[in-house]
């Protein structure tokens, strides 16, 4: 942060922030294609042991990975260049009282209702900073990030972290467990620093049902073996 006011670590934040809005979007449609491939009997259901249930279980691998790669980007650790788009970067842009308090005082003065809404956004960012904090040091992101960095982004014997003590192994659904989590993070991020709803309820509604009427009208016709 250095060389950095109040007022610029504030901006890159917000822009930081808008990036990660976008990108969660696509995240979420990720996530359900995978809801219907990985998860749902819808496809697997319909395939019998064949070479094409072969393809298929890449296919369903593939896609998982990707979705763990994607979501771990999400939590990447800032680094002197600031030069990730990740909850953690923003989180070291606003983990300092001056920052919030100039934020504070443009709320008050910028917003509509602005005397209205500091004590609450005081409340909450407060609470934001202790939430990001508690999902960086927690185990799912562990698990998730060590089976990123040992054999998607990498092809390593033992990471960084497996060096410093025992990992435990990914679990199926963590994946989910932690967009669930980075979701509320952004959301929160965008409500408080840019000043409007980002409703991702309603974005995942909306991807929903465009990945159902897919996938829900794809039949297969595979002789087994």
């Amino acid at each position: 942060m250095s060389g950095l006011d109040a007022h610029q670590r504030l901006r890159l934040a917000l822009d930081k922030t808008k990036a990660l809005a976008d990108r969660i979007s696509d995240l979420i449609v990720l996530s359900e294609h995978n809801r219907l491939i990985v998860y749902s009997p819808t496809l697997t259901g319909q395939i019998p042991r064949s070479f094409a249930a072969n393809a298929f279980n890449s296919l369903q691998q593939s896609m998982l990975r990707m979705e763990l790669v994607q979501i771990c980007t999400f939590w990447d650790r800032p680094d002197a260049t600031l030069h990730h788009n990740s909850v953690l970067t923003v989180h070291a842009l606003i983990d300092d009282d001056e920052v919030i308090e100039t934020h504070l005082r443009a709320i008050q003065s910028d917003w509509p209702f602005g005397n209205a809404q500091v004590d609450d956004a005081r409340r909450s960012l407060t609470e934001l900073r202790r939430q990001i904090a508690e999902v960086a040091s927690s185990p799912i992101l562990s698990r998730v990030r060590n089976v990123r960095d040992k054999h998607l982004a990498h092809a390593l014997d033992k990471t960084r972290a497996e060096q410093r003590g025992v990992v435990e192994p990914a679990k199926y659904g963590d994946e989910k467990v932690l967009l669930e989590k980075t979701e509320q993070v952004v959301e929160a991020l965008y409500l408080w620093l840019n000043g409007t709803n980002f409703d991702l309820a309603h974005n995942r509604s909306m991807h929903r049902r465009h990945v159902e009427e897919l996938w829900t009208n794809c039949t297969f016709s595979i002789p087994g073996r």
